[in-house]
């Protein structure tokens, strides 16, 4: 009976099991013999319950085979249940529910008996806890990942894997980020290494899943969200090597990755590339040296989001391969490494970037479909011959390790399409190395200049090298001498004769050697031969040079080949080139009719030169090694030279009349073409800044006709450096130290030059227009970085601040804006922070942002908004300590000005010479351009007249023009500055309505706005008192309140609408003859030179003096004998005068709150002006931060 009894007792415990089981899953009651949803201690009955499941009992064993695989199994399915009611109850409380949850992972590791039961069902609470919602996705991976045994001694259960992949898709980037970081870091990278096949075959779902994660194909997430974690991985002992299919995965997302984590660690902006055309390029400044390499080891400094690679311990491969592979990437070099304190700063060698990179464009044009020398394919090429050249010649790659470097990957590889282009990049450096070989002393090694070993030299090492690679490169096979090159391609040619030009080259170095009489000449090889003597046979039949000037692919072939040659390159090369440009004789060009061609060609204002207009092509000029290339430079700069400023006791001989010459136009283009088509052509600008300093500085003792002589060079350079240099000129191509020097000599010129102040000759009002220009353009032009600089060696120069605050103003705002665009934040003195600004005197040592408050300066509002906050709390401070008293002296001086000019508006009509020509007082406002603007505004009423002098005037008195211009005449380029300042303070203020967006008052009728357009109209262009740039340059500098500000442009732009005005035909005009800046060395320069004079003959620009003498009457002007001397004008033009001014118009109209119709009027007058913008990136992105400030103060307010 006991027996039975035991036997049905299971039986009747099992039936209220099932019946507890369907009630379970309803969850209506509590289990009779525990209760799960007491308070208190979940963790623990988690624990419990779990490990009741799996523990073994009578009844289990006995009923376990009656459990059928094919139905579900229920009593895994109630502890599910009951496991999901604990943690359900504590789902409010995370602080709990996590360590519960990881609780139960933990018993896979304390535990010791039924781990693989026990890790099924664990894995079966999580999954259903996921499905009822209680816990997260990304935790029940994560848990599911955790109680995974990285050691392989528990078997894998495939459904955590099953689980994983299949929620990856639901996740998102953070969570997978936190996925890949569980797995990599803390999990495989911590795994055993003695791992059997089997636990290794064991790994594999683990491993697949790995690979997909971070497959950029699969593209599960960005690989910027994974860089960070795959960076922390042990480079030298993680575990992850062990599995080669992951690490070669891992791999490969950061080789896809690099790129552009390079480019964004150095900029800090990934979309501003190449790195020299951000506006933050500079290596002058010091926020460079954060990324700088070591010297020693080669290592950057800064902490990057790119993960371990060979670099760290190696020279940087492939951050130079990024950094070199840009535009402009050789600008790169110099500055890569970190300068050392102890011992002057390593070069940085490249020869193995240098070599990756030449091989791979060989390379790549073996499967181009298009030519070599096809444009897409030559500016790879071009870009590359000028990094190879440039480094070769800086020392940052050595000619002897990249020859050697290059024959073995030559040897294996037979290239057949880019042969052309590797000699013609070793001859670009021969040629320049053999230059540099003949100005050494003669006991020197060459290995100062070739990077050779101490005991060997070019002729032996090199030589045998160059004639290997080669050996190689052209074959029998290969070469067909006869039809691989068309001689009317001239690009094609140089490169099919670059092997003769580099032997040439190498047997004139060894003829100049000493000794070399004793030393047989070396023979060329037989396939060389044939080309050798074609270019021998040229020289012997080009007499009189007309061999050589009917086709320039063999002249260039020449150039290239001689250009070590001093007396063939003169006699061959310089013969032919220059009596086509500065010569006369017969001109190429046969659209100018004969008669032109044998007279003398005038140029704007009135000057005389040769009748040569067509530049030399940039095809010819792109056919000849930089080399050649600075032979040409230097010969025409010298020419020139000497062209206009001959010995000086030449023109003391006939002082009665001077000859003043100048060179053709053509030649000027030329000598911009040279400079523009490579930097290696001048470097650092050294010759062009000898020849404009040599002009700048004073001498003693000079007579009048060298000092014109003197200016009439200056201006020529000066014209160059601002309508066609610019880049070059002031951006990152010529040295920063050149550049400064220079424009602190213009401007000691301007200020303290007596002759530019006091002489009343136009030629000197024309330099200074033409010095301020350059000051203009080198505020445009500049990298903010150096701008900064500049402005802060200029603003310490006290005097400079005191005689040209406009200049001044400019550079301050520019350097300004400079800081907003860089990001960089200013930190003030904290005597800046107090209430009462004390003026300190400025010093070297102090910041540019400290001397601003010291300069007393008033800024508009608008213009505040550039300026950091603190300093801006220190501007107000000061402005609103000062407002009254600003506000009154405003009202009194125009107040002045108002009386001041109503008498002298009398003396004027009056024709009164003697009040102008006495000594004025410094008290007295310059209102000469207000009286001037009054007198003309009142004659346009029929019942006025001038009044008549008392007595009869004789016939040689002046007129009212006459004696305008005469008083004007005989005024400093400071002087006029301030009458246009006053005129422009006059005019805002009885125009003050305008900018109120209002009607008239009745106070402000006695003006009305047509007739002042018309009367400035008549100022600017019939009378030409006052020149447009002058003018729109007060404009945009002057006012230093909104209102002004706001009325000025408001009468700017009403001004370009008016009927009356001639300044938009103008503007227009130039803009059609104008070439864009992109194809200023393409362009064609005789159309350009012929439409340029034609423009100054419809709107013609006379000098004061010429005006003076054009508005007497005819007995007076025949008396006037003085021949009036005019600079030379070749480019300028009022459009390229005035853009440097209206980027500040725009910047400044953007900044303000100006209607619709006046933008849309500036802008469609203004914008066409950015087609010859050299700098129009930089402004772009300065009217983009102007615009984007202005919104952000508009939100604020």
């Amino acid at each position: 009976m006991t027996s039975n009894v035991e036997i049905c007792a299971p039986s009747t415990s099992l039936a209220a099991n099932e019946k507890q089981t369907e009630q379970q899953h309803s969850f209506p009651t509590k289990p009779s013999n525990f209760n799960y949803l007491a308070v208190g201690r979940e963790e623990e009955k988690l624990k419990w319950l779990v490990l009741q499941h799996v523990k073994p009992s009578t009844f289990k064993t006995i009923f376990e085979p009656m459990m059928s695989n094919k139905k579900p199994n229920r009593r895994d399915e109630l502890t599910c249940v009951q496991a999901c009611m604990l943690l359900k109850s504590i789902q409010e409380f995370p602080d709990k529910l996590e360590p519960a949850c990881y609780g139960l992972i933990n018993l896979l590791n304390s535990e010791t008996m039924h781990l693989y039961s026990l890790d099924k069902i664990i894995t079966k609470i999580i999954t259903t806890a996921v499905e009822e919602k209680i816990i997260s996705l990304l935790l029940a991976c994560q848990l599911l990942v955790t109680s995974i045994d990285f050691r392989m001694e528990r078997r894998l259960n495939p459904e955590k894997i099953k689980f994983v992949r299949k929620s990856i898709e639901q996740m998102d980037y953070k969570n997978l980020r936190d996925l890949v970081k569980l797995l990599l870091v803390e999990k495989l990278d911590k795994m055993d290494y003695l791992l059997d096949e089997y636990q290794h075959q064991q790994l594999e779902p683990i491993e697949e899943l790995v690979i997909d994660l971070v497959d950029r194909q699969k593209n599960f997430s960005p690989a910027l969200f994974f860089i960070n974690e795959v960076s922390k991985i042990d480079t030298d002992h993680s575990s992850i090597h062990f599995l080669p299919r992951v690490s070669l995965k891992i791999r490969e997302m950061v080789a896809s990755f690099r790129p552009l984590a390079e480019i964004g660690c150095m900029l800090g902006r990934s979309w501003m590339w190449p790195v020299p055309a951000s506006p933050i390029f500079s290596w002058n400044s010091p926020t460079w040296g954060v990324w700088k390499l070591d010297d020693r080891q080669c290592k950057l400094h800064f902490k990057t989001h790119l993960p371990y690679n060979s670099e760290n311990s190696s020279p940087q491969t492939y951050f130079q391969y990024i950094l070199f592979k840009q535009p402009h990437g050789q600008d790169n070099l110099n500055h890569i490494l970190r300068s050392s304190p102890q011992m002057q700063s390593l070069k940085l060698q490249c020869d193995e970037v240098i070599q990756i990179l030449i091989l791979e464009a060989m390379s790549a044009m073996e499967d181009c479909e298009q030519p070599v020398l096809a444009p897409i394919n030559q500016y790879n090429w071009l870009h590359l011959s000028h990094l190879v050249t440039y480094a070769l010649l800086m020392g940052h790659c050595t000619l002897y390790q990249l020859l050697h470097m290059l024959l073995p990957p030559l040897q294996s590889c037979q290239y057949l399409h880019a042969k052309e282009e590797l000699m013609w990049i070793l001859l670009q450096y021969i040629s320049n190395a053999k230059s540099i070989e003949k100005q050494l002393a003669s006991g020197s090694s060459t290995a100062s200049v070739l990077g050779l070993p101490s005991s060997a030299g070019f002729d032996t090492e090199n030589r045998e090298l160059v004639l290997q690679i080669f050996n190689v490169l052209y074959t029998d096979n290969s070469m067909n001498w006869g039809n691989s090159c068309s001689t009317e391609q001239p690009l094609e040619m140089v490169r099919f004769f670059a092997p003769a030009a580099i032997w040439s080259h190498l047997v004139t170095s060894i003829s100049a050697a000493p000794g070399s009489e004793q030393i047989p000449q070396p023979q060329p090889p037989e396939k060389l031969r044939k080309l050798i003597d074609f270019i021998e046979n040229q020289l012997r039949d080009n007499k009189d040079q007309k061999q050589l000037e009917r086709n320039t692919a063999l002249l260039a072939v020449v150039a290239n080949s001689y250009s070590n040659n001093h007396d063939v390159f003169v006699e061959h090369v310089n013969n032919t080139v220059f009596p086509e440009l500065s010569k006369v004789g017969q001109q190429r060009n046969q659209t100018i009719s004969p008669t032109i061609q044998q007279e003398k060609w005038t140029l704007p204002c009135g000057r005389k030169t040769e009748p040569f207009l067509r530049a030399l092509e940039l095809t010819f000029l792109d056919s000849l090694t930089f080399h050649a290339k600075r032979q040409l430079y230097n010969y025409a700069l010298n020419r020139v030279f000497k062209l206009i400023l001959p010995p000086l006791g030449h023109q003391q001989q006939q002082p009665s009349s001077p000859i003043f010459r100048l060179p053709s136009p053509a030649l000027v283009e030329s000598i911009a073409r040279l400079l523009l088509s490579t930097e290696l052509c001048d470097q650092d600008g050294a010759n062009f800044f000898y020849h404009a300093l040599l002009t700048l500085k004073p001498v003693q003792n000079e007579s009048q006709n060298m000092f014109l002589a003197r200016n009439d060079f200056l201006a020529l350079l000066l014209e160059l450096l601002n309508f066609r240099l610019q880049n070059i000129g002031f951006g990152w191509k010529w040295d920063f130290g050149n550049r400064i020097t220079f424009i602190l000599k213009i401007i000691d010129q301007l200020l303290h030059n007596k002759n530019i102040e006091q002489s009343p000759m136009p030629c000197i009002i024309q330099m200074a227009q033409l010095l301020e220009q350059t000051l203009l353009r080198f505020a445009q032009c500049t990298f903010p970085n150096d701008l900064i600089i500049a402005s802060a060696v200029v603003l310490t120069k006290t005097y400079i601040v005191k005689f040209s605050p406009e200049i001044c103003r400019i550079l301050l705002l520019k350097a300004i804006r400079a800081f907003k665009l860089l990001g960089d934040v200013y930190k003030p003195s904290p005597g800046n922070l107090s209430t009462d600004v004390q003026p300190i005197q400025t010093t070297d040592e102090k910041t540019l942002m400290d001397m601003i408050p010291q300069l007393g300066w008033q800024w508009p509002r608008f213009e505040l908004q550039w300026f950091p906050t603190n300093l801006q709390q220190v501007l107000h401070k000061q402005m609103a300590k000062n407002e009254e008293e600003l506000t009154a002296k405003h009202s009194q001086k125009l107040l002045e000005l108002e009386q001041a000019s109503a008498q002298e508006m009398q003396n004027l009509v009056h024709l009164n010479i003697e009040y102008f020509m006495q000594p004025r007082p410094s008290s007295q406002p310059p209102t000469l351009f207000i009286s001037i603007f009054r007198c003309l505004y009142q004659s346009q009423f029929t019942n006025f007249q001038f009044p008549q002098p008392q007595n009869p005037p004789p016939s040689s008195t002046p007129n009212f023009f006459a004696l305008c211009y005469k008083i004007l005449g005989a005024l400093a380029n400071r002087e006029l500055h301030q009458l246009t300042n006053a005129l422009i303070d006059w005019l805002a203020s009885k125009c003050e309505w305008l900018g109120q967006d209002s009607a008239p008052t009745q106070g402000h009728d006695e003006y009305d706005l047509p007739h002042i357009l018309k009367i400035l109209n008549d100022m600017l262009f019939s009378h030409q008192f006052l020149s447009v740039d002058r003018l729109l340059l007060s404009v945009a500098i002057h006012p230093t309140d909104d209102q002004s500000n706001k009325t000025l442009l408001c009468m700017l732009a009403a001004l370009l609408e008016s009927k009356f005005s001639q300044l938009p035909e103008r503007l227009h005009a130039c803009y059609t003859f104008a070439p864009s800046h992109s194809q200023t060395t393409s362009s064609n320069s005789e159309e350009f030179f012929m439409q340029m004079v034609e423009y100054y003959k419809k709107y013609p620009e006379y000098s004061l003096a010429e005006l003076y003498r054009r508005s007497l009457n005819p007995q007076a002007q025949q008396q006037q004998q003085e021949i009036v001397h005019n600079l030379p004008v070749y480019y300028g033009h009022l459009a390229e005068r005035i853009c440097p001014i209206v980027d500040i118009l725009l910047q400044k109209a953007i900044s303000m709150d100006l209607k619709p119709a006046v933008m849309d009027t500036l802008l469609c007058h203004f914008s066409p002006i950015y087609r010859i913008h050299r700098k129009f990136i930089f402004k772009i992105l300065s009217l983009i931060s102007s615009y984007i400030l202005e919104l952000s103060v508009l939100e604020k307010s």
